[in-house]
Formats: C-alpha cells, structure tokens, sequence
C-alpha cells in the first residue's frame, strides 16, 4: 500500500484520478495481478482510496492499495476524505496478515519531523 499507481500503468491509459501511466511496456500492472489472483482463486481485493480500504472484505487475503499517481502526500497536506493515513494502512496490512498461523513481516516507511 502507498503511492506510485503510475508506475503500474501503461502511459496511454489514466488512471481513477485522471493521472496519466508511465509504463512504456503497455502492461497494466495491476491488471496483471488482479488477473493471476482470479486465475489462482484467491480473495483479493485492488483499492485506490481511504473509503475503498476502510470497506475491505474480512476475508480478503490479497490487498493492494494505490493511493496517489505519484507518492502519497505528507499527512497535513494529504486529503483524508479520500487519502487513508500511514495508520489506516497498517490496520488494514495487519487485520489481512494476521490471518496467517505462521505469523508475517510488515515493513512500514514513513517521514517524521
């Protein structure tokens, strides 16, 4: 979860917020692995903001969350209706991982000053 959802996009494709990709492969990343999870059952889901991750399935083993075209916003300048806080996502990674009987790994990165 975070920013960068350009990145996954071809650059003659616009993304939820009218952003524009960057890809010059023409792959939709995000396609792609919406695809290899339906093609391997999994219950997943894609969201792109904060009232899309707040709603996510419980039973949801696969998240990816894209929430700016480019990097996410430092809190204070950051849209909270539409943009979650680093918290919220890290909620939502644990309540997904913690499912896992073997335990998980999160590696969150944020700016504080």
């Amino acid at each position: 979860m975070g920013g960068g959802r350009r990145e996954f996009l071809p650059n003659n494709t616009v993304d939820e917020e009218n952003s524009r990709g960057l890809r010059w492969d023409n792959r939709n990343l995000i396609k792609e692995w919406q695809d290899l999870r339906e093609d391997n059952g999994d219950v997943y889901e894609y969201v792109w903001n904060k009232e899309q991750l707040l709603n996510v399935d419980p039973n949801t083993d696969y998240l990816m969350g894209l929430f700016e075209a480019s990097h996410c916003r430092y809190n204070l300048e950051a849209n909270h209706d539409l943009e979650p806080t680093l918290t919220e996502m890290v909620e939502a990674a644990i309540k997904i991982l913690s499912k896992n009987e073997e335990g998980y790994f999160v590696f969150v990165e944020g700016t504080f000053f």
